[in-house]
């Protein structure tokens, strides 16, 4: 038999009456290939932000931290004079845990159906884990330049005032057109730090702690633009930033997110300089669980949950740093 054509039943064929099938009968019959993995889309993995700030132990709902103010101490002018107290001030700052969960589910007949292709219920264990991570992340940002709560029961709130926040179209000595991240802008930044004490050397080693600047991608590129290749004996250490040979620059450590608030109105990116102390952050822990859930048809479910939250300890240790990132 000649393969190709069609011969009609009972009939007698010659060649000359062969007729030709569509060629795009074997195409159809082409079959297709499934990757038997599940690879993640780009996305943030791991946590920058979270483990390098101040870190807490709450147990039930909430926790409220214990603070001391400044003590002036008095001149003696008498003798055998009247002892006066200082009264030294003390304060509370309120640091609540809120729960988040992200749950995924299976069908009954998905693993069969599935084929040779697995199932990403191993994927999706890991997703959830990023997710967190990044949640994490989120929580310690949003409490940097967020609305706090101080008083004895925490319930009063307090906002970062404008004396902690360097204007969007600030130049040195005054202000200009709105400017993405500049050398002036982290000047003024650390700046307002130095002034509250909040970055003083003294304080540091006594805290443990260390001036941290978050910012984006964006902002990054406009450093490098920001200084003269031929004349600032800057522009090497700021290439060496960007191309992640290094992470510190002038006094600050970076941390590269994509998670800093953006106003897509204005274009204008809310960085963040402050000290690792600035802002306090607690987590109960995450986990995960696998189930059948008979009232889903045996569906199955894998849940990840836990409880986290973070607050600003002092408002003089964070720094609001607006950039515009129009063209």
């Amino acid at each position: 038999m000649l393969s190709g054509y069609f011969f009609p039943e009972s009939e007698h064929v010659n060649s000359n009456q062969l007729t030709p099938m569509p060629d795009t009968t074997i195409p159809q019959h082409y079959t297709d290939q499934f990757d038997q993995n599940w690879q993640h889309l780009v996305q943030q993995g791991e946590g920058r932000i979270h483990s390098l700030v101040r870190q807490e132990a709450v147990k039930g709902k909430r926790k409220l931290l214990n603070f001391i103010g400044k003590s002036t101490a008095r001149l003696i002018t008498t003798r055998s004079g009247k002892t006066i107290p200082s009264n030294t001030p003390f304060a509370k700052r309120k640091l609540s845990l809120r729960a988040y969960d992200e749950v995924y589910h299976e069908d009954e007949w998905d693993e069969e159906l599935l084929g040779e292709v697995s199932s990403p219920r191993s994927a999706v264990v890991e997703s959830h884990a990023m997710a967190f991570q990044r949640a994490y992340d989120q929580a310690v940002i949003d409490a940097s330049t967020g609305t706090a709560y101080v008083g004895e029961d925490g319930d009063e709130a307090v906002d970062l005032p404008s004396t902690q926040k360097v204007a969007v179209n600030y130049i040195h000595g005054g202000t200009g057109s709105n400017s993405g991240l500049t050398l002036a802008k982290i000047i003024k930044a650390k700046s307002i730090l130095g002034v509250n004490e909040a970055a003083g050397q003294n304080n540091s080693k006594m805290l443990g702690s260390r001036l941290l600047f978050l910012v984006s991608q964006v902002q990054l590129d406009d450093l490098l633009v920001n200084v003269d290749q031929v004349s600032n004996s800057r522009y090497a250490d700021v290439k060496a930033l960007i191309e992640g040979e290094v992470d510190h620059f002038m006094g600050f450590h970076f941390i590269r997110t994509q998670l800093l608030s953006l106003d897509s109105s204005t274009d204008i990116r809310t960085c963040v300089a402050m000290t690792s102390d600035g802002v306090a952050f607690a987590a109960n822990g995450k986990s995960t669980k696998f189930s059948v859930r008979d009232d889903l048809n045996e569906t199955l479910q894998v849940r990840t949950k836990g409880r986290h939250g973070a607050t600003r300890t002092e408002e003089e240790k964070v720094v609001e740093v607006p950039c515009d990132e129009s063209p």
